[in-house]
């Protein structure tokens, strides 16, 4: 028979552009049992937490191996062209860690009282087996230890492929932030003043760079934690039994209720950015529970598809260079076409980026500001507006098919 389906809840979480609907309707049906239950209805019966790789490690008596510094080792996201050598030293490391701590010895020092790490006591004896494989565990499908422990292994490598891949386009971003520190021309000066050119906002040219550095770091520290923060969404959402208010907030209507979890970790990823950047630009105001963000779910909506967001941009820049690095141009025509108007195409990279650094974060939009949230309102409405700009035609020669491409 063909393998069940993954579990809806952490399938989503590495899958963001999946199950956009569906999840929703099963988060919103998951809160209605729980906040109104029934007589006679268990809730835990249907809604468990999500398995996590500490979890299984832990039952399987293998949690020490979250401390084996080889783990940073065998989960090391591979770039693009990684080197033959590169791809075996991580291959080695992931067998090394199965082996040392799913392996014969590792089930032998579980027996050993000493053991730094013992499994859980069996719910039920009667479900788990042991074979000449190795002891069987029915809540993993059977699996062994050393599955587990592969498997768990394969789970980590993913999650850090996921994030890597999420957080780079934001790097980049902020690298290229950096060059306009120190370009002198009025003409590349990032200065905005409420009213010009659709801004809401009034910041001088280092005010602007700091506005938009604070507001990518905090981006890139809530994807370098994401899974942390669909733990906090999910456990104000559906595991606290918390109720909530349907109402018209303005943009239709919706489910208000509060998040004080997912609020919390949010003023936690901003104070680290703020000790980290050494000081505060905009506003540290966070909207949940309102009517510019309604719940947990919005929230959570909101900041995983910051990616295609950025990325599309990233995409076209890089896109450039290569262009114009080939010694032979695959597609005639196109550095002509950009030098007919500028002098490089280094130019015309900062033009963009000049462009978007601008009015992406000057509190323009519906519910734009200055605030947590304004912030990406005002990127998204820079996205909006993307096929007025003066440069649209070299983004769709740059391969770029649109924002939020992949929900399409």
């Amino acid at each position: 028979p063909p393998p069940p389906p993954p579990p809806p809840r952490r399938y989503k979480r590495i899958n963001p552009d999946k199950m956009r609907s569906e999840y929703g309707k099963l988060a919103m049906m998951l809160q209605d049992l729980h906040a109104y239950p029934r007589i006679g209805f268990d809730f835990a019966s249907i809604v468990t937490p999500v398995q996590t790789v500490g979890a299984a490690l832990k039952r399987v008596g293998a949690l020490a191996m979250l401390d084996d510094d080889l783990v940073a080792v065998a989960t090391r996201p591979m770039p693009p062209h990684a080197t033959a050598d590169e791809v075996a030293e991580k291959r080695a490391a992931r067998n090394e860690l199965v082996e040392r701590y799913g392996g014969p010895a590792a089930e032998s020092r579980e027996q050993s009282p000493a053991a730094a790490s013992p499994a859980e006591p069996d719910a039920d004896n009667d479900a788990d087996a042991a074979t000449s494989s190795g002891k069987r565990y029915k809540e993993f499908g059977g699996a062994t230890r050393r599955e587990v422990v592969d498997r768990c292994l394969a789970s980590l490598d993913d999650a850090a492929s996921f994030i890597a891949i999420n957080v780079r386009p934001i790097d980049k971003l902020l690298g290229y932030l950096a060059e306009f520190k120190t370009l002198s021309s009025d003409k590349w000066s990032l200065q905005i003043k409420s009213g010009s050119g659709g801004a809401c906002l009034s910041h001088s040219h280092s005010q602007q760079i700091g506005y938009v550095r604070e507001a990518l770091s905090l981006w890139k520290e809530i994807h370098e934690n994401i899974f942390d923060f669909w733990e906090t969404v999910e456990h104000d959402m559906i595991l606290s039994g918390k109720r909530y208010i349907w109402r018209n907030t303005g943009q239709g209507y919706a489910r208000v209720c509060g998040g004080p979890e997912t609020y919390s970790r949010i003023k936690r990823a901003i104070s680290t950015v703020q000790q980290r950047l050494g000081g505060w630009v905009g506003s540290q105001v966070v909207h949940l529970g309102d009517d510019d963000v309604p719940n947990p779910l919005v929230f959570i909506d909101k900041y995983t598809i910051i990616p295609n967001l950025v990325g599309p941009i990233v995409q076209v820049l890089e896109n450039l260079d290569v262009t114009f690095a080939a010694e032979k141009e695959p597609y005639p025509g196109i550095r002509k076409l950009v030098l007919s108007s500028v002098d490089s195409h280094e130019e015309i990279q900062k033009l963009i980026l000049a462009d978007f650094f601008r009015h992406g974060f000057d509190g323009s939009g519906d519910d734009g500001g200055a605030c947590i949230d304004g912030r990406l309102t005002s990127a998204w409405n820079w996205c909006s507006l993307i096929e007025k700009k003066k440069y649209y035609l070299l983004f769709k020669l740059m391969g770029f098919t649109g924002f939020d491409a992949n929900y399409n």
